[in-house]
C-alpha cells in the first residue's frame, strides 16, 4: 500500500519529480497500517526512483547500494534511503540517510528539507526519537509546503502519546 503524489514547486527534487511513499513501517512493528505509516519522499525521474516507487526496493538497493558509490548524489543517497526502509532494513538506511543530509545542503531548502524528514523518518523507526523530532522540525522549517515532515512529526508525537503542535 504505497502512496505516491507528484507536487509542483521550483527546486530540482520539485523539477526532477518527486514521489511520496507511505511507509508501513515503525519503531514498535514494521508493519502497520497505512493512516500510521511515516511518509519519506523520492527524487522519482532519478536514481532509480521509478523502480523505487513501482516496489522494487531489492531492485534499487542492488543498483545503487554497490561500496563504490561512495560519492553519491542528492537523488542516489535520498533513493537508497528510501529503498532500505521499504525493504525494512531501517539500520542500512540510516548512512544513505546520512548522505543524503550531506548532500543536500548544497543543494535547495527544499531539498535539504526532503533528505532531513527522510531521516527524521529512519532515526525514528531505529528508536532515536530526539534526533527524528530534531530533523523533522528542521524540514519544516526550511520547507512549510512539504507536507511529509509536518505529517512525519505529528504521527510521532501521536506515537509518543505527545499533544500534536504545529510546530
Amino acid at each position: 500500500m504505497r502512496q505516491f503524489e507528484r507536487a509542483s514547486g521550483r527546486s530540482l527534487a520539485m523539477q526532477l519529480g518527486l514521489g511520496v511513499l507511505a511507509i508501513l513501517a515503525s519503531s514498535a512493528s514494521l508493519a502497520e497500517s497505512a493512516s500510521e505509516a511515516y511518509r519519506m519522499m523520492v527524487i522519482s525521474n532519478k536514481a532509480l526512483g521509478d523502480v523505487l516507487l513501482a516496489g522494487d526496493y531489492d531492485k534499487t538497493i542492488q543498483k545503487l547500494g554497490g561500496t563504490h558509490r561512495l560519492t553519491f548524489r542528492f537523488s542516489l543517497s535520498n533513493n537508497l534511503c528510501v529503498a532500505y526502509v521499504n525493504a525494512k532494513k531501517p539500520d542500512e538506511a540510516k548512512p544513505a540517510c546520512d548522505r543524503a543530509v550531506r548532500r543536500s545542503r548544497t543543494m535547495t531548502r527544499h531539498d535539504q528539507a526532503i533528505a532531513l524528514s527522510n531521516r527524521g523518518v529512519v532515526r525514528a523507526l531505529i528508536g532515536d526519537i530526539d534526533g527524528a523530532r530534531r530533523d523533522f522540525r528542521s524540514a519544516i522549517r526550511l520547507e512549510k509546503e512539504l507536507d511529509a515532515p509536518s505529517e512525519n512529526l505529528a504521527k510521532l508525537q501521536i506515537k509518543l502519546g505527545e499533544a500534536v503542535s504545529s510546530s
